[in-house]
């Protein structure tokens, strides 16, 4: 009897916390449809498979030691698992009381980026490796649900490529880090086991593109500029937005190398403050 009880309030409350998931900025209508832009995921019997079996062999030769750990840690997706894994990457603590500004466009964004994923995944059903190959996972307790979605495209990973390029547009300055942390990020997917590396890179499209529909969106936009005032504020940095300035040596050949005013050739291509010039 108390098993009936136990599975009557399971059913109840699914769709509560279902319908409690937060809103994205954009309706699905008009989020990128990944699967007209997008190739079907490799063919197991194609070239293109290749790889994807290659890297799957690398993830799992990765799942010990600190790497193991991280790619364990990223497996959760929550607004404040994001929070807590690129805190390092961005240089100070996220958090909801900390930044409260930034959580929310995080954690709206997140909801926008894991419907994006859906269509790709129904279009495209495909058996994640773990269960391509009948291996087991490094997270063993997830293997069950995910052999029942899609592996192609990773949820995860355009999820963790569209954080980063947030909080890269955010904190200019530590951006190579923080891209480095959403690289990485997609790439634990390959080491849990749960995507192939195909997976990962089409994931990191659909996050891409989906950012980049979100810049047009008032909503997302307006949330965007709080985020950077907010973390303008807890730096004592104002947002920067970049503006060329006069170089020392104002020319430069076509190959990137300064030249100095008196070696300027006529009849010769130059940049002069982001302008081609040709010297006559």
């Amino acid at each position: 009897m108390r098993k009936y009880i136990l599975l009557l309030l399971a059913v109840l409350f699914l769709p509560l916390s279902v319908s409690m998931r937060a809103d994205g900025y954009l309706p699905v209508s008009e989020l990128p449809a990944a699967e007209k832009f997008l190739p079907p995921p490799p063919d197991t019997t194609g070239q293109r498979f290749v790889g994807d079996w290659l890297m799957y062999q690398w993830g799992k030769a990765n799942r010990s030691g600190v790497r193991g750990k991280d790619a364990s840690s990223d497996a959760t997706i929550t607004g404040l698992a994001l929070c807590k894994v690129f805190s390092p990457a961005f240089g100070m603590t996220l958090s909801v009381s900390k930044s409260p500004q930034i959580y929310k466009l995080l954690n709206t964004v997140r909801q926008d980026i894991s419907n994006a994923t859906q269509s790709a995944k129904s279009t495209f059903p495909r058996r994640r490796p773990f269960d391509q190959f009948n291996e087991s996972t490094l997270i063993v307790s997830g293997e069950s649900l995910a052999k029942s979605t899609s592996s192609y495209v990773s949820e995860h990973a355009a999820i963790g490529w569209a954080t980063a390029l947030i909080l890269a547009e955010i904190n200019i300055d530590r951006q190579d880090t923080i891209l480095s942390r959403g690289y990485q990020f997609g790439e634990s997917r390959v080491i849990t086991g749960y995507n192939y590396e195909s997976d990962v890179e089409a994931g990191r499209v659909v996050g891409m593109t989906t950012v980049a529909r979100l810049h047009a969106n008032e909503a997302f936009m307006a949330q965007l500029e709080k985020a950077k005032a907010e973390y303008a504020t807890m730096t004592g940095v104002s947002a920067r937005k970049y503006i060329p300035q006069p170089s020392d040596a104002s020319y430069y050949n076509l190959q990137g190398v300064k030249v100095e005013e008196g070696s300027l050739e006529n009849n010769t291509i130059y940049i002069q403050n982001g302008q081609k010039h040709i010297m006559k």
